[in-house]
């Protein structure tokens, strides 16, 4: 088990931010909130669907860990994910 958490903070701190405007926390963000989907058993199998349910929580994560003057829109990550 500790094998596949080091795994993934490993991909977790290689994960690509834009840094021009200060650092982008959308990728962090809806990383944090796909987690917690998958832990609320709100996505099941090995797709992920944009639903009502995993934007709240994007909002939610959003309001409360960034400080920063970056806008809150779901859909900006999804154009830089295109390459993964």
């Amino acid at each position: 088990m500790q094998e596949i958490i080091a795994k993934y903070i490993k991909a977790f701190r290689k994960l690509r931010i834009d840094r021009a405007h200060g650092i982008a926390p959308h990728k962090p963000v809806l990383l944090l909130s796909v987690l917690q989907a998958f832990q609320n058993k709100l996505i099941v199998g090995e797709r992920i669907y944009i639903t009502p349910e995993l934007v709240a929580l994007f909002k939610a994560n959003w309001s409360l860990l960034v400080t920063s003057n970056h806008d809150c829109r779901f859909a900006l990550p999804f154009y830089h994910l295109t390459n993964y």
